[in-house]
């Protein structure tokens, strides 16, 4: 699927790219082709505009909330959301990052490598699963301990069922939904 996309890969207006205005024909490299400004600039020229998963973090938190199967005080209520916002970003950013650098490569594959079909080899590839999953470990180790300390065993326990759902079978889906809301504008 993100392997059509990057065929597909067509410009969203302004300075178009990646929905959210993380986008702007952006490489990884840091300039726009044909001149632009540094990545590190984008965000502060482009104004309020976030990327869509801090648009819906909000409303993926309130969900966990609703859906856990205890119930937290308000305090400690407002720290876990915190917490869950922060990972859903962090997960959510490093897929992204994952998707956008397939898409580039895939775009220059597709166009016969670099300098004019004097490519490097570059050939189309599929996002690979197992190797996001891989980065992601990291990650979701780090906020399970953040969850530890804030949860008893039995809470953390229920805890640890819904984020398995989430990051074991639900990892599909979720990527999906990044390859979904994330384009390169060349």
């Amino acid at each position: 699927m993100c392997a059509i996309l990057a065929v597909q890969a067509q410009p969203m207006g302004g300075m178009g790219g990646m929905r959210g205005g993380m986008g702007g024909g952006m490489p990884m490299g840091g300039m726009r082709m044909g001149g632009g400004m540094p990545m590190g600039m984008m965000m502060g020229a482009m104004g309020d505009e976030k990327p869509f998963f801090e648009l819906e973090s909000d409303s993926i938190v309130q969900a966990c909330l609703y859906d856990l199967p205890f119930i937290l005080d308000v305090k400690k209520s407002e720290k876990f959301g915190k917490i869950v916002k922060m990972e859903y970003e962090e997960v959510c950013r490093t897929i992204q990052m994952e998707v956008i650098s397939n898409l580039i490569n895939n775009q220059i594959a597709a166009q016969g490598g670099m300098r004019g079909g004097m490519g490097f080899g570059a050939e189309q590839k599929d996002l690979d699963q197992s190797a996001i999953s891989e980065q992601l470990e990291p990650v979701l180790k780090r906020y399970a301990k953040k969850y530890r300390k804030m949860l008893d065993d039995e809470q953390y326990e229920q805890w640890q069922v819904i984020e398995d759902k989430r990051y074991g079978r639900g990892l599909g889906y979720l990527l999906a939904h990044v390859c979904d809301n994330t384009s390169i504008d060349f």
